[in-house]
């Protein structure tokens, strides 16, 4: 029997989405079988991303289950794969697991994941809204509504979303992120350093939060505190400068303040 493995890297929307998966019915399953669905489902995130996908392939070519127990497995995999950021392999899968299983949430959730990923925002949004429309109480559904929302630039719907999700799961840092730097985009300042600092308090070194914060104080002339969370978000991530700059369109300008300050060009 192989081993479990633990794994050493783990998206964290993968993991709320499959945290809302279906588990694969065991009752006839022999004990192999139950073995493979539970290193399939990976729930806990334990096994190595081939690990899961080997296992997961097992199960699929067992021939063996309904299309329901199917669409699940074929969901499991698709997670996997986009962990692997293997988005044609992934969107492959997660299509079957609809095709096979029309109401299967969390295939949309997954997929709306690998859109978003693929940079498919608009189809990402289509497939998060459906989620939303039939669990209108999924914060993560609400949260990716969010992300791929403002990638498009649509601020405030980018707002209201992040709002919903954040109203269903407080204080969540990723949903406070996003709607800050939707807030940092439409010039709302106060709000989106409200928003900044709150994820950081529950996560200090969070160099979105720093980089956002930091040039949310810079617009507001607050040049020291700024040039600190700047200096410290690229201190955590060498890169993060460029991430505002691609995603969001977060940038120094070429005017200046003054002779020594930057000023910072927020456009849509």
């Amino acid at each position: 029997m192989l081993a479990p493995m633990r794994a050493r890297h783990s998206l964290a929307v993968v993991a709320v989405a499959l945290a809302a998966a279906a588990s694969i019915p065991q009752a006839s399953a022999g004990p192999r079988e139950v073995e493979k669905q539970e290193f399939c489902a990976n729930k806990a995130g334990l096994y190595f991303t081939d690990f899961s996908i080997e296992a997961c392939s097992f199960l699929i070519l067992s021939h063996n289950k309904t299309p329901k127990d199917l669409a699940i497995v074929f969901s499991h995999r698709c997670k996997e794969y986009l962990k692997e950021k293997k988005s044609d392999r992934a969107l492959q899968d997660c299509n079957e697991a609809i095709w096979l299983d029309s109401n299967l949430l969390a295939a949309y959730q997954i997929r709306g994941l690998v859109y978003e990923q693929a940079n498919q925002h608009r189809r990402a949004v289509a497939d998060f809204s459906q989620v939303i429309a039939q669990q209108p109480s999924s914060a993560s559904a609400w949260e990716g509504l969010c992300r791929n929302e403002l990638a498009m630039g649509h601020i405030r719907l980018a707002i209201s979303a992040c709002s919903e999700s954040l109203r269903l799961r407080p204080s969540e840092a990723t949903a406070l992120v996003t709607r800050g730097r939707a807030y940092l985009m439409s010039g709302v300042l106060d709000e989106a350093i409200a928003d900044f600092d709150i994820a950081l308090r529950a996560n200090p070194t969070l160099p979105t939060a720093l980089y956002g914060r930091g040039i949310a104080r810079l617009n507001r002339h607050d040049y020291k505190n700024g040039e600190a969370d700047i200096a410290a978000a690229k201190s955590i991530q060498g890169d993060i400068a460029k991430e505002f700059a691609d995603r969001q369109r977060i940038k120094p300008s070429d005017d200046v303040m003054t002779s020594t300050w930057p000023s910072f060009d927020i456009t849509n």
